[in-house]
């Protein structure tokens, strides 16, 4: 049987240890993002591209292996700007999702662009442990 992802607040990921961290595909930019935890969860961070827009992982703290490697999350939290694009009709969207750890801090920045009409959301999922199916 398949593990299922649900939907979840980036906060949920807050008590976990992170064990790695890792881009799903090899993509420049990055677009599909995993944190492993040692407790078997995984959660999932990307966006499901559709016809006008697009979104992506533009930035990173570097060092971030490092930093999330091995470590516990004590604050989770994202915040985002939109602007309209008034030459193109277009929106932009920036994503800020911000990780706190016993090792540092992890910013990561996420870039959206879409003919205004298609979402530039980053979504968060959990896949369970294979106990908690």
């Amino acid at each position: 049987m398949s593990r299922v992802k649900t939907e979840v607040n980036f906060s949920d990921i807050v008590g976990k240890c992170i064990r790695r961290v890792y881009a799903k595909t090899q993509d420049n930019p990055i677009e599909y993002l995993v944190f492993e935890c040692t407790d078997g969860t995984e959660y999932h961070m990307y966006h499901e591209q559709d016809c006008c827009e697009y979104v992506y992982l533009n930035d990173i703290t570097e060092g971030y292996q490092d930093i999330l490697t091995n470590a516990t999350v004590l604050d989770a939290y994202a915040s985002s700007n939109r602007e309209d694009d008034p030459d193109t009709y277009g929106t932009h969207t920036w994503t800020f999702y911000r990780l706190a750890t016993d090792k540092g801090v992890v910013v990561l920045r996420w870039y959206g662009s879409s003919n205004g009409y298609y979402s530039e959301d980053v979504s968060f999922y959990i896949r369970p442990t294979p106990s908690e199916e």
